[in-house]
């Protein structure tokens, strides 16, 4: 199971601007999910998401290269 997480602010900033989503409205759909503690609890992997794409790009690289 892998998680992919980021900060509270990158997910609000990011949602706004490719869904157009009000701040009441992000506020209830992370409301609505667990919290990142509780998921990563579970997780096989977890990915941090809350920087440039190609550093996520390359945990993932790094995570598949090990198998």
């Amino acid at each position: 199971l892998w998680v992919i997480v980021a900060d509270y602010d990158i997910r609000v900033k990011r949602l706004m601007k490719s869904r157009g989503y009000s701040r009441d409205k992000i506020d209830t759909i992370i409301q609505n999910q667990w919290p990142d503690e509780q998921m990563c609890r579970y997780a096989d992997l977890v990915i941090d998401n809350s920087r440039d794409f190609a550093l996520t790009t390359k945990q993932i690289r790094n995570h598949l290269n090990k198998k």
